[in-house]
C-alpha cells in the first residue's frame, strides 16, 4: 500500500503546512480507470459480468489500480473535510466520505465473490485484496461522522453489519469450495473480533466435524481399527465440534441445525441418550423436510448402536419416504439386512440404490459436511448493503 500511504501522508501534510492552498489533484476530473469502472459496474448491479471479469484476472493485476483509486478518493475526502468550514453544509464532505466507503465495500465484496469463482491458486490473493479493503473500512469506520439510521449515507451500524456478514460469507465460501487449509486461521482471527459468534462457531464446528470424518476411514469402526492415540485425537475433534455447536445453538436461526449436529456427535461419542433427546424433537416438529430426513437417518444410527434393528429399519424407511430418490437410507437398509443374514434383502436394497438415475438423485446427506446457512441469501443481503 505504498502509493496509498504516500498519497494520504501528503494530503495530511498539506493540511498541516499549507491549509489555504489545497486543490483537488489533477486526476480528480480524469475519466474513471478500467478498474474503477469494474467496481462501478458491480455497484450498479451487474454482478455476474463484473465478478466473472475479476475472477478471470489474477488479483495482482488489480493491486496498483485499487491503490490509485483508493488514494484519490481518500485525498478527496480529506480535502472536503478541510474545506467544510467554508461551507454552510458539510454535505460535500459527507458525499466524498460516503463515495470512498462505498467504493471500498463494493471492492471488498467484488474480490470476495471473485475468490469463490477463480482458480484455487487465485482464491487467496483475491481474498487478500478484499481484506485490504476491509482493513481500510475499519479505519474509516472509527472516524465516520454519525448519521441517523434513516440517512442515505452508510452509517456505522450498516458498516458493522456488513463487516460481520462478510466474514461469515468467507467462512461459508471456504466450506462450499472445500478449500479448508486457510479456514482455521480465518475463523480464529474473526472469533477474536466476534467472540462466540453463533454463525462463526457453526462454521468452526462443521470444520472440526469434517476433520474428524477425514481422520478415519470408517467412523463406525474407529475404536476397533485405530490405535488409542488416534481415537483420542478423533474424539477431541468431535468434542471441539460439539462445543462450537452448543454456542451456535444460542442463535434461533441456527438452533435447529446445531441440535441436529450435536445429536450426531453425541451418538458418535456414545452418549446415545442425549443424542436421542436432541434428535427426536427434530423428527416430531415442523422443521424442513431435509432436517427431518437427516434426523431420521441419525436416529437409525442410534438404534443400531442400541441393538434395535427393527427401530432402525423403521427410521430408515421413514427417511426414504421423505426423499425417495435418496441413497443413504437404501444403503443403510441393505446393511441391516446383511447383518441379519438376509442376503437377498441386502441385494434388493442395493439394486434399488444402483437403479437410481444419477441425474435424479436427491440426497440431503450429500451436503451435511457444509453449513446449511443459505449462502445465496447472505450474498443478496451483502449486495443490498452496498446499494444507495
Amino acid at each position: 500500500m505504498t502509493g496509498l500511504a504516500c498519497a494520504v501522508l501528503l494530503a495530511v501534510q498539506a493540511q498541516q503546512t499549507q491549509p489555504t492552498v489545497l486543490r483537488p489533484p489533477t486526476r480528480y476530473a480524469e475519466p474513471p480507470s478500467q478498474y474503477e469502472q469494474l467496481v462501478v459496474q458491480y455497484q450498479r448491479g451487474e454482478y455476474d459480468s463484473a465478478v466473472s471479469q475479476a475472477a478471470r484476472t489474477p488479483a495482482t493485476v488489480f493491486q496498483a489500480p485499487f491503490e490509485r483509486v483508493l488514494a484519490r478518493l481518500w485525498y478527496n475526502a480529506l480535502l472536503e473535510k478541510h474545506l467544510k468550514s467554508r461551507s454552510v453544509t458539510p454535505k460535500p464532505w459527507h458525499d466524498a466520505e460516503d463515495r470512498l466507503l462505498r467504493f471500498l465495500v463494493a471492492a471488498r465484496l467484488l474480490h470476495t465473490e471473485a475468490a469463490l469463482r477463480a482458480p484455487i491458486d487465485q482464491m487467496g490473493p483475491h481474498l487478500q485484496l478484499a481484506r485490504t479493503a476491509d482493513t481500510t473500512i475499519e479505519r474509516l469506520q472509527r472516524d465516520l461522522e454519525p448519521h441517523p439510521e434513516s440517512s442515505t449515507y452508510l452509517t456505522r451500524e450498516r458498516i458493522a453489519k456488513s463487516r460481520h456478514d462478510w466474514v461469515v460469507f468467507i467462512a461459508l465460501g471456504y466450506h462450499v469450495r472445500g478449500v479448508l487449509g486457510d479456514l482455521p486461521k480465518h475463523l480464529a482471527d474473526e472469533l477474536q473480533r466476534y467472540p462466540e459468534d453463533p454463525a462463526l462457531e457453526l462454521c468452526l464446528g462443521v470444520y472440526d466435524e469434517r476433520m474428524a470424518r477425514y481422520s478415519v476411514v470408517d467412523e463406525s469402526l474407529a475404536r476397533d481399527i485405530y490405535p488409542s492415540d488416534h481415537v483420542a485425537g478423533w474424539r477431541h475433534l468431535l468434542e471441539k465440534a460439539l462445543a462450537a455447536h452448543e454456542l451456535a445453538a444460542r442463535a434461533p436461526d441456527l438452533s435447529v441445525e446445531a441440535h441436529l449436529r450435536m445429536g450426531r456427535i453425541r451418538a458418535q461419542l456414545n452418549d446415545r441418550k442425549r443424542a436421542r433427546e436432541g434428535l427426536e424433537p427434530l423428527v416430531a416438529s415442523a422443521d424442513p423436510p431435509f432436517i427431518k430426513y437427516l434426523a431420521l437417518l441419525l436416529l437409525g444410527d442410534v438404534d443400531e448402536l442400541d441393538k434395535t434393528p427393527d427401530a432402525a429399519a423403521a427410521h430408515y424407511r421413514d427417511a426414504l419416504a421423505l426423499f425417495p430418490a435418496s441413497q443413504a437410507p437404501l444403503i443403510a437398509l441393505s446393511r441391516l439386512s446383511d447383518a441379519r443374514g438376509d442376503m437377498s434383502g441386502a441385494r434388493d436394497w442395493l439394486e434399488r440404490s444402483f437403479a437410481l438415475s444419477t441425474n435424479h438423485r436427491v440426497d440431503p446427506w450429500g451436503v451435511y459436511y457444509a453449513p446449511f446457512v443459505d449462502i445465496s441469501a447472505l450474498l443478496f443481503s451483502l449486495r443490498e448493503q452496498i446499494r444507495k
